[in-house]
């Protein structure tokens, strides 16, 4: 089993077979220096593949900020894919059970979690995420109820992070 630390919230545990951490993977690679930028970690859970971002807080500009949060979904997802296929410096870094293509055919999930967000703000805010993702949810076929803003709260309720 693994877990991971990431703006004060503890995910995990996962199954080491199910979890990618496809963030250290895009630094280890040096991806990130040619403007490559992703989700923490990959996860296959309850029959869907997660691909999940965390931040301590949303800056004052949410404008700029959720530009940042499609972006890095856009190039996780594209990032996933092409090491699935063979096609980028990731695919040995895969772990057994996300190493085949099979792993899309389950829902794909995206989530962005906000350790103190105010419970009432988490609806509103999810809107806001999901609203700029239109077209890569178009592109990927992800549901529009797939897209989720929690909270550390409601990340420990989705079996995502624990106390």
């Amino acid at each position: 089993m693994v877990e991971v630390e990431e703006s004060g919230i503890l995910f995990g545990p996962f199954s080491k077979a199910d979890f990618f951490a496809i963030e250290s993977a895009v630094k280890q690679k040096k991806l990130s220096s040619e403007g490559i930028c992703s989700v923490e970690f990959v996860v296959q859970k309850n029959n869907a593949l997660i691909f999940l971002e965390a931040k301590s807080s949303i800056p004052r500009e949410p404008t700029a900020f959720f530009d940042e949060i499609v972006k890095k979904f856009e190039h996780s997802l594209t990032i996933f894919a092409n090491a699935l296929l063979n096609r980028n410096v990731l695919h040995d870094d895969l772990p057994m059970g996300l190493a085949h293509t099979d792993c899309f055919l389950q829902q794909v999930k995206l989530f962005l979690v906000i350790k103190d967000v105010p419970r009432e703000y988490l609806p509103s805010m999810t809107d806001k995420l999901r609203s700029p993702l239109k077209e890569l949810r178009k592109l990927w076929e992800i549901e529009y109820q797939n897209i989720f803003f929690l909270n550390e709260a409601h990340a420990i309720k989705y079996g995502l992070a624990r106390a």
